[in-house]
């Protein structure tokens, strides 16, 4: 579903650019920034970091135009490669699920129900409570 050289910071990626997008319509200025920090802070090199955020948003623009009714089945295949990456434990996922929330909060004082709803998704497809 994704191209071969993703990993799992790709996905994380993906992750967090489709939560921003899709649950107020747009990603702006302060959820890019707050992506970027974020995102940087797993990686630890703002190259790297860079290079990943460019290829999946690349990656999510052409996929969003070509099949716009399969980014949840996109988010899932995403969830999922992190999980069975074997490299983050729960303690970790726990984290990522914290970045969501900082995400959500970049734009607004406080969280819409797409957001609570979005977070409680990835949270049943990791099985963490």
């Amino acid at each position: 579903m994704t191209p071969n050289n993703f990993n799992h910071f790709h996905h994380l990626s993906i992750i967090f650019q489709i939560f921003a997008l899709k649950t107020d319509g747009e990603l702006v200025t302060e959820e890019r920034k707050e992506i970027q920090k974020l995102l940087n802070e797993w990686v630890d090199d703002f190259e790297t970091t860079r290079n990943i955020l460019i290829e999946t948003s690349q990656f999510l623009s052409v996929f969003d135009e070509s099949y716009p009714d399969r980014i949840s089945d996109l988010l899932t295949y995403s969830a999922t490669q992190i999980l069975d990456s074997g490299v983050f434990n729960s303690s970790n996922l726990q984290s990522v699920l914290a970045d969501l929330h900082d995400i959500a909060l970049a734009d607004s004082s406080q969280m819409s129900e797409n957001e609570s709803m979005f977070i409680a998704y990835i949270r049943d497809i990791w099985n963490l409570q």
